[in-house]
């Protein structure tokens, strides 16, 4: 959904898509190496989520400053 975006410092309203369906969410963020900030990362719905792989990689950076609220 957001794979490739380098220029992207944060994602904000996460919390509005609705992702009750989703099974795959795999290189999601991936290679978003601006990518800081992810308020609300904890508010997607990932009950039938089957992968997840590759979701922050390669995101080292991203790992000295990411804050989850």
């Amino acid at each position: 959904m957001f794979l490739g975006m380098k220029a992207l410092t944060s994602i904000n309203g996460l919390g509005n898509l609705d992702t009750a369906a989703v099974t795959d969410m795999s290189n999601m963020f991936q290679s978003d190496t601006a990518l800081r900030l992810l308020p609300d990362l904890n508010t997607l719905n990932t009950q039938n989520v089957i992968d997840m792989s590759g979701m922050f990689v390669p995101m080292d950076a991203i790992f000295d400053d990411l804050r989850f609220k």
